[in-house]
């Protein structure tokens, strides 16, 4: 590997600590030779991408990584978007990074010193990329920045070729540019597009290309040059090998009709709102990151088109984003990389009290899933859980405890085959056999990097193929000393909307005392079995300044039984969610018609997926200042003072936030 590897590699200072900021995921992935953590086979000389949260500004992270007057290093890349001239920008202490691997395993070792210096924690994100990141030139300023309102959406099977995004906008000092301005597709595929600028890697086509000589051919309305009708847009969307909507309905193209369409199914009517006009920059994740949806792979993907997306606007322009997607497992309480990183967006991008960047964040549909348990311990007392893995799983099952930060406690983990590993504070073990298919690791909070607190971790390999037993897998916690409340939460496995995906089967808590909802709609007895309805939102769902929904069905305003509920951990932050919206028509009619992929299709989808978007276009429509959470609950007020004859009494804040919105 040469010189510029290893401690020695960036002219760093003294040695490293005896603890870092280490991510549980990162030490699994490295026992077990990466292979149930990225999707492809990985090599010493390949790259893994993480997310960073820095002691420095994101910019100082960049300018170490590539300092001026001197050469990039070659084992950390970072994409050029991170180092924008924005005041905003030199502001943030949040960024992503590829990594060689076997740099990446020195890191979580507490090796390279430079890089810790730099580094306050990361965590390992996206599967591998065998592309570098390849920057161009750099572009900042927007043309004919007219304090316009834009609308953002991160999601897979975006119809950029629907009739909706293909009309034209004045700019102001260019006659017209395409109503969706820019669109990044994050997937390693290469037919067409260039290479984000930017992002480094992926493929983009932007409207502020048309001020640039070399890259004029890349433009949004270059590439929508002679589509007019479906065949059209299908042959395009072949062509350009893009992935997500080889079928008449996909998460991208709902999401995005439900926001900023012009057409409304459910009343049969045309939009004739702002929303229905607005600018569009849209992000295309790539597929196989949406369809492992565990650890932190999603929010690597999610900063980087945040950032993109600010740095494609006006310093006094507003850009309100829908993000429909997201995990189970996490802190639960802002913690989190991901979380921490859109609040200080949203905080640093500010004019005075005014927030100029506003993030909708779909609640989760994991009411019902047993994906969560909760129980308090006192001294010397001990717990046990039991977790249902299926045959045929072809993801991970990952198990999250959180407890305070100062107790003591231990674990042991009993196979469906008898066999028990057993786990003290502070060690990490995995099963005594030879594929390291179980690991059990407690992390203290100075060393963890996934969130505050105390976090255990329990990963199981896929079930396919034998690799791990399916079964029941009990969890023994013993309390050491020291007392409070623990919080456990299953992986989301079953990957994310997209009927062309393989699915995981989803994992869960097993428990004589619970209620099965199924059964009956009222909740457990409190106390009377550990698994728990609430505290369930999304892991995304519990920052400081995000808009998070939950859903309703559009009939008589019920929360559907399935959303999520519940505040954060601790019950920081204030209400959650924050509003409800419509996600299902009623107990009878699954989903909601909403937009295909195609021009003029319809299809149907359900949940929180399709209320957060229908938030978001109450924000693009009404939003002038302020923060986007108090004017969504303004909203929301708004409609619960004259709210339609067909819905019920206001329900529990724990399922609707401060009320709901139509």
């Amino acid at each position: 590997m040469g010189d510029d590897t290893g401690a020695g590699a960036d002219g760093g200072g003294g040695s490293p600590p005896n603890e870092r900021a280490t991510d549980p995921y990162l030490l699994w992935a490295c026992d077990t030779g990466f292979r149930h953590s990225v999707a492809d086979p990985i090599g010493d000389d390949l790259f893994v991408t993480i997310i960073i949260e820095c002691e420095v500004s994101a910019n100082d992270f960049y300018e170490w990584a590539n300092p001026k007057g001197g050469q990039a290093l070659r084992w950390v890349r970072v994409p050029k978007l991170y180092n924008v001239t924005a005041a905003w920008a030199k502001r943030t202490r949040f960024c992503t990074a590829q990594v060689r691997r076997t740099e990446v395993e020195r890191l979580a070792k507490g090796d390279v010193d430079g890089f810790w210096m730099n580094v306050a924690r990361f965590e390992l994100a996206a599967d591998v990329s065998t592309t570098s990141i390849n920057p161009g030139d750099t572009f900042f300023e927007f043309m004919g920045s007219q304090n316009r309102t834009y609308a953002g959406v991160i999601d897979v099977g975006i119809p950029f070729a629907r009739g909706d995004y293909r009309s034209q906008l004045s700019t102001g000092s260019v006659a017209t540019m395409n109503r969706m301005v820019a669109l990044w597709d994050q997937s390693q595929l290469k037919s067409g597009g260039v290479t984000s600028p930017l992002g480094g890697y992926g493929r983009e086509w932007n409207e502020r290309f048309k001020g640039q000589p070399t890259l004029q051919n890349f433009t949004m309305s270059k590439l929508l040059t002679g589509i007019g009708d479906v065949t059209d847009e299908a042959r395009l969307y072949r062509a350009k090998q893009w992935d997500g909507v080889e079928t008449a309905a996909s998460h991208g193209a709902a999401v995005l009709g439900e926001m900023v369409g012009t057409h409304d199914y459910v009343t049969q009517t045309s939009h004739t709102d702002k929303a229905s006009v607005t600018p569009v920059l849209a992000v295309q994740l790539p597929r196989r990151t949406v369809g492992n949806s565990a650890r932190a792979s999603l929010a690597a993907h999610v900063l980087d088109g945040l950032r993109w997306m600010l740095s494609n606007i006006g310093k006094t322009e507003r850009l309100i984003v829908a993000v429909s997607l997201g995990t189970h497992a996490g802190p639960h309480d802002g913690s989190s990389i991901i979380e921490a990183a859109i609040d200080d967006l949203i905080e640093q991008t500010a004019v005075n009290s005014d927030e100029r960047l506003a993030v909708v964040i779909a609640g989760g549909n994991s009411r019902e899933s047993r994906t969560h348990a909760k129980f308090s311990l006192a001294p010397n007392k001990t717990r046990r859980l039991d977790v249902r893995v299926l045959p045929d799983d072809v993801t991970p099952s990952y198990i999250e405890l959180w407890a305070p930060a100062d107790v003591v406690f231990e674990l042991a983990v009993t196979e469906p085959s008898g066999r028990r590993s057993a786990c003290g504070a502070g060690q990490a073990v995995t099963s005594p056999n030879t594929g390291n298919e179980i690991a059990i690791g407690i992390y203290r909070p100075q060393i963890s990097a996934s969130g505050l607190g105390q976090m255990a971790l329990i990963a199981i390999a896929p079930t396919v193929s034998g690799s791990a037993q399916h079964g029941l897998y009990s969890i023994t916690i013993q309390m050491k000393t020291g007392n409070g409340d623990i919080h456990a939460w299953i992986e989301r496995v079953n990957s994310m909307y997209d009927v062309n995906r393989p699915r995981g089967r989803q994992s869960y808590f097993v428990d004589a005392f619970y209620l099965d909802a199924g059964l009956h709609y009222a909740d457990p007895v409190p106390g009377a079995s550990y698994i728990e309805r609430d505290t369930t939102l999304n892991s995304y769902a519990t920052g400081k300044r995000t808009v998070v929904v939950s859903a309703i069905d559009e009939l008589q305003g019920k929360p559907a039984r399935d959303t999520s509920s519940g505040l954060a951990r601790g019950g920081i932050h204030g209400t959650r969610p924050d509003v409800a919206a419509p996600g299902d028509e009623s107990v009878w009619a699954t989903g909601l018609q909403v937009s295909g992929v195609h021009s003029g299709a319809v299809a149907r989808l359900r949940g929180s997926s399709i209320a957060a978007p229908r938030v978001a276009r109450r924000l693009i429509n009404k939003w002038k200042s302020g923060t986007a959470r108090a004017e969504a609950a303004r909203i929301a007020a708004q409609i619960e003072a004259h709210k339609p004859p067909s819905w019920v009494a206001r329900p529990p804040g724990k399922l609707v936030g401060s009320g709901r919105v139509k």
